[in-house]
């Protein structure tokens, strides 16, 4: 799809596709064992929910921006996951802007999306997750992303880009 598919300024490669319930030492070159888990649950809302700590949605954006493969227009929603008050998330749904099902569906405020997408209402496909580690992802950065999963919903035949950056403040909340 034009301009969905790349994040800015980082090109993904594919690491490792999880078609199925893998080995977590498999995983542990992205997440340490106690968030490792995180990185194949199909919701990623309802694991944040069970944790046992406050769990927040801060939407950051909704509209139109570039994409970064090829600057062709794209409709994003831009939004913290935060536990505690602490962003431990950032994450990015990405679709074509003629989208109008995923475009209507974005637009939800607070909301998380996971709910949404994950209520059995949506006749969605998903696909594998694809991974992406980061370099010098151990940085004591505020917002530096150690690892992402990325992976996409059909509905009807319209695409939805979902990347989910996984900050090192997560690692921090489960020790």
């Amino acid at each position: 799809m034009a301009g969905v598919g790349q994040d800015r300024g980082v090109k993904w490669s594919l690491i490792y596709r999880v078609a199925r319930f893998v080995h977590m030492p498999k995983l542990q070159v992205f997440l340490p064992s106690k968030v490792g888990h995180l990185l194949t649950v199909s919701s990623l809302t309802a694991a944040l929910r069970a944790s046992g700590k406050e769990f927040s949605v801060e939407p950051v954006y909704l509209g139109l921006t570039k994409g970064a493969e090829n600057g062709d227009e794209i409709f994003v929603r831009d939004v913290l996951l935060k536990l505690d008050g602490e962003t431990v998330i950032q994450a990015r749904s990405a679709c074509r802007p003629d989208s109008r099902l995923w475009t209507e569906l974005l637009d939800c405020g607070t909301q998380p999306l996971g709910e949404r997408l994950f209520d059995g209402t949506l006749p969605l496909k998903r696909s594998d997750f694809e991974f992406l580690r980061f370099e010098n992802s151990d940085h004591p950065s505020f917002r530096r992303p150690v690892t992402a999963r990325r992976s996409y919903f059909d509905w009807n035949g319209e695409i939805l880009e979902l990347t989910e950056y996984f900050l090192l403040k997560l690692i921090d909340l489960y020790r």
